[in-house]
């Protein structure tokens, strides 16, 4: 009977290792599951489109000429120049965004820009001097040329007072030295801004029913010339708002993962609940009941306040952020094929309880373990009860003796033995199931199938412990 006694404890013992180690796999952090959530994210600024960012901030542009042409013609009342008619002011708009093939790096560098797009335009205590150049209030000599028919500049003279301003334009110096129409909006690629060429301020008026267009100054590239809402219209506050709700990024932190479906909607009951109650500080709560946080790191909405987040974590990408020094060079869509093909080969194969597993199998191998380790335990605990019930009365009683905890009746061995034998061989593959399921797939539903009978194998099994200990009991 020892012999038999030996066989159950020894399997009980491979049972228990067995489950641990599935337990340690599924919530240990494994290099697959950062390469691949790296990779949606890589995805994820692939597919940014930065002419999206260049629409949304066309009102901000508008805003931005109004309020520097209104400057401008407060400078020209004070000289007594008045505009005739509305003035549409041109200026040019500088709006970076990154080259095709810029690194992610680079793209960090100016999406974590709180700048709004700038104007082009001259400084303001340039265009006093200019303007009073032009009325003739100091000693130098004013420089035009009437537009569409000479564009090149001459010594003109002092425009008289109280001439109407007809347009305000910058516009740019061509290479024949002949001055044009800088475009409305015009895009610096990555910081390449001196490249951009040169950018003069002019006053057109009406003299001697001519249009006639005056210099005031150069315009400076670097002018930050901005208003309040700038923030507003930056790159970083753009891309928090891209990357909230984003299904890649959804799928980055595990979202699609089963387990972290129910974590979500359990994660959603939870604030809901919170939310009602007013007198509580949610917060805190908060930090104390965040199921998702448990699983994965949850994106939140970025703020204004938040510099430090935006200097540790790149971009509210973390699994990015982690792999940083390989792909920091890399465009987005280099980065997405150098992370596919490293996802790919740490995901080849799998060690788990010193055994090399395919990984593609690994979801329908453990429950199938689980399900043979317990059934053999259950034959060898039948064997086990078969030769009791032939042996006599003082041998069944030498089963207390035993080393093993289901032979005891100390409470703690016996609630030990029902986790061991029943709960951690159903829950331990249902865990792995859930975290490492990327859907509810066919191999999903196998695998449950093979936990139903391993939990009743364990029911099983238990009784027929029950019975050897009330057996050895009163026998």
């Amino acid at each position: 009977m020892a012999e038999f006694a030996s066989a159950v404890r020894t399997t009980h013992l491979v049972l228990v290792a067995f489950v641990t180690a599935i337990l340690l796999f599924t919530f240990s952090p494994r290099e697959v599951n950062t390469y691949a959530a790296a990779r949606f994210e890589a995805q994820f600024l692939a597919r940014l489109s930065f002419f999206d960012y260049v629409v949304t901030t066309r009102q901000y542009q508008n805003l931005l000429r109004e309020a520097y042409r209104e400057s401008l013609l407060t400078i020209a009342k004070e000289y007594g120049f008045e505009p005739i008619k509305k003035i549409y002011f041109r200026a040019p708009i500088i709006v970076l965004r990154p080259n095709e093939d810029s690194t992610i790096e680079e793209i960090a560098s100016l999406l974590q820009s709180r700048d709004g797009p700038s104007l082009i335009g001259t400084p303001f205590d340039y265009v006093r001097e200019g303007i009073a150049t032009i009325s003739g209030k100091t000693k130098l000599e004013p420089f035009c040329f009437r537009r569409f028919i000479d564009s090149k500049l001459d010594v003109c003279d002092p425009v008289p007072p109280g001439t109407g301003i007809v347009d305000i334009s910058i516009l740019e110096k061509k290479a024949g030295g002949e001055y044009d129409s800088a475009h409305s909006r015009y895009t610096a690629i990555d910081d390449d801004i001196e490249e951009l060429g040169e950018f003069y301020l002019f006053f057109e008026f009406r003299i001697n029913n001519k249009k006639v267009s005056y210099l005031v100054g150069a315009a400076d590239q670097n002018l930050k010339f901005e208003m309040t809402e700038s923030y507003e219209f930056s790159p970083s506050h753009w891309y928090s708002q891209k990357i909230v709700g984003s299904r890649l990024i959804s799928r980055a932190n595990g979202y699609s993962v089963p387990i972290n479906q129910i974590r979500n909607v359990l994660q959603y009951k939870l604030d809901k609940w919170l939310n009602k109650k007013k007198e509580l500080d949610v917060s805190s709560w908060g930090k104390t009941l965040n199921l998702t946080m448990l699983a994965t790191k949850k994106v939140r909405a970025p703020s204004e306040e938040r510099d430090d987040y935006i200097s540790s974590h790149f971009l509210y990408l973390p699994h990015l952020d982690e792999l940083w020094p390989e792909v920091a060079k890399l465009s987005p869509d280099e980065a997405v094929s150098s992370l596919a093909e490293k996802a790919s080969r740490s995901r080849q194969a799998v060690s788990m309880a010193g055994q090399t597993v395919d990984a593609s199998m690994i979801r329908i191998a453990a429950p199938m373990a689980c399900f043979a380790l317990s059934i053999y335990l259950s034959s060898t605990l039948a064997m086990l009860r078969d030769v009791r019930r032939r042996c006599a009365p003082s041998q069944a009683a030498a089963l207390l003796q035993y080393p093993w905890i289901g032979f005891s009746n100390n409470i703690i061995c016996r609630i030990l033995t029902a986790i061991t034998v029943l709960f951690l061989p159903v829950l331990a593959p249902l865990f792995l199931l859930f975290q490492h399921s990327p859907a509810l797939d066919i191999t999903f539903y196998s695998g449950l199938l093979f936990m139903l009978l391993t939990c009743g194998v364990g029911v099983w099994s238990m009784k027929i412990i029950n019975e050897l200990r009330l057996a050895s009991n009163f026998g």
